[in-house]
């Protein structure tokens, strides 16, 4: 979290957070282990930050108004 949001790196994927794992299950059904988890993250480098935050608002099933 501080390297996403408070150093604004552009390309972090955090493996060990399980609303991430859960999210990229939903797209890609055969990702069953993290590994398979992380090999389909690598299809969205050097943007995985971007990627995180679009896999974390399909899991809140409240819209948020900015």
């Amino acid at each position: 979290m501080v390297c996403i949001f408070a150093l604004l790196r552009p390309d972090v994927f955090s493996i060990g957070d399980i609303g991430l794992i859960k999210a990229v299950q939903i797209l890609d059904p055969t990702a069953e282990s993290k590994d398979d988890v992380l090999r389909v993250s690598k299809r969205w480098a050097p943007y995985r930050t971007a990627a995180s935050w679009y896999l974390w608002r399909m899991l809140d099933p409240v819209p948020v108004e900015y």
